[in-house]
């Protein structure tokens, strides 16, 4: 039987490759989107301009900001928590949330936490 902690990093893992799309794929199924549909993708839009604009203003660049959790986590768990995986984590976390209550926030913000893991991961 698999112990906890090697259940949430095999989970952690598994979660970090089904999120890694490339900047440039993610920006081409956009436009693709928008040519061909004419959808304007708003969760992806207002999650770019929140991570890059008041939230970087509020909290700091995401390196400094999730660099803290890592280390803190990392110390809580007594594992090492890279910033991608805090990332990943907090996607994770909206996920839970939004099994529980869909709503577009939880959509935004994981746009928002996967906009983070591409600049973290840079």
């Amino acid at each position: 039987m698999a112990t906890n902690e090697s259940v949430s990093v095999r989970a952690v893992r598994e979660v970090e490759h089904a999120a890694a799309v490339s900047k440039a794929a993610s920006q081409k199924i956009v436009e693709e989107l928008k040519e061909a549909y004419g959808i304007d993708p708003t969760c992806l839009t207002r999650a770019a301009d929140l991570v890059d604009g008041p939230r970087r203003t509020t909290y700091g660049h995401p390196n400094d900001n999730h660099r803290r959790t890592a280390e803190m986590w990392s110390a809580y768990l007594g594992i090492p928590i890279s910033l991608r995986q805090v990332c990943m984590l907090n996607i994770l976390q909206k996920c839970a949330r939004d099994a529980h209550a869909a709503k577009q926030d939880n959509l935004d913000d994981i746009c928002g936490w996967a906009r983070n893991a591409e600049i973290v991961s840079e």
